[in-house]
């Protein structure tokens, strides 16, 4: 069988091909997706040969890791997952010369059964596909220790730092978000966050040094050396910072520093299946919306002028999701 895919076909290039999908083996699911979630920061390192630790990204490849769709085939060990089931998917299997950097920008796409996830009906498809950037935003949250009469910073108002916000107010915490875009920080407001506040001055700076409702825990969502240094002798003591994200080239954490003020720093990477249904089960509720953040509803068929569009930001954007259906929004 072939498909559909976005291919990155080299540094920089992006096509819409057909690629073969390989036979189902015993524990697969064969999916057709509605939507696939653009993970704006991982899609645009991989697509510049930035997502890398120790190696070049081996292009061809089909990235991509949050999809939403039905499904259509399933192994025979597969039990608890049923054709024509609304499902979230991760990772895809390919066949052929193309490698699978995760797979999920696919119509159609062979999945293990434990990267596959069942939806609830008040779910939509639009959230659901951006599933996994959802998660990293929970986890940072989860990370961070919040929960009732606690407050936490949120900095950067791209989508992981509103999901982090949103993820951190669903636990009972008091959530502040910190950013620089005008449209976004609007949208943090009615959707992700208590507070919001401006870093082109210095309010945010002076809200981490105040006494009234001290900030327990920082997230940060930007995660660059200098960003990190500009804030950190600002921090209280014991207040912890979780790095939420992936930095090219790293950077260096002055831990003697941190230690002597008791300030932890965690880090954070990757997905649970653990995690990913806690996820769901906060959107399910209505406590976590990233459907209210998105921006463009895109057709594959587009996708290269997409991430045209990201790479040059040349207009504003949030939350992108990539359609496969034919008038699928």
């Amino acid at each position: 069988m072939k498909t559909s895919a976005v291919v990155f076909i080299e540094k920089g290039r992006v096509q819409l091909q057909k690629i073969k999908l390989p036979d189902l083996r015993p524990d697969d699911v064969l999916i057709r997706a509605h939507c696939s979630g653009v993970s704006v920061g991982t899609d645009g390192w991989v697509l510049t040969n930035q997502f890398t630790w120790g190696g070049d990204i081996p292009y061809p490849v089909v990235p991509g890791y949050q999809r939403a769709g039905w499904v259509e085939a399933v192994g025979s060990e597969v039990k608890s997952i049923k054709v024509g089931q609304r499902v979230a998917a991760t990772i895809s299997r390919l066949e052929g010369n193309i490698t699978s950097n995760w797979g999920g920008h696919v119509h159609h796409g062979v999945t293990p059964q434990n990267e596959v996830y069942p939806l609830g009906e008040k779910t939509s498809f639009a959230n659901a596909a951006q599933l996994v950037v959802a998660q990293v935003g929970y986890n940072a949250a989860l990370r961070s220790g919040v929960g009732h009469g606690r407050t936490v910073l949120v900095l950067g108002d791209g989508c992981i730092g509103q999901m982090a916000a949103q993820s951190a107010r669903a636990m009972g915490a008091h959530v502040i978000l910190a950013g620089h875009r005008a449209d976004r920080i609007e949208l943090a407001r009615q959707h992700s966050a208590d507070e919001v506040l401006q870093t082109k001055d210095s309010s945010w700076l002076k809200r981490l040094e105040s006494n009234q409702s001290p900030v327990s825990a920082v997230i940060d969502t930007v995660q660059s050396e200098s960003f990190f240094h500009e804030y950190a002798p600002h921090l209280r003591g014991r207040t912890d910072v979780v790095l939420s994200g992936f930095s090219p080239g790293g950077f260096h954490v002055d831990m003697g520093e941190m230690q002597k003020r008791e300030i932890g720093v965690l880090t954070m990477c990757g997905w649970t299946r653990e995690r990913n249904e806690a996820t769901l089960a906060f959107m399910e509720a209505g406590q976590i919306n990233f459907e209210a953040l998105l921006t463009h509803h895109l057709p594959a068929a587009d996708a290269g002028n997409a991430y045209g569009m990201i790479q040059a930001k040349s207009e504003p954007f949030l939350g992108v999701n990539i359609l496969w259906e034919e008038g699928a929004v």
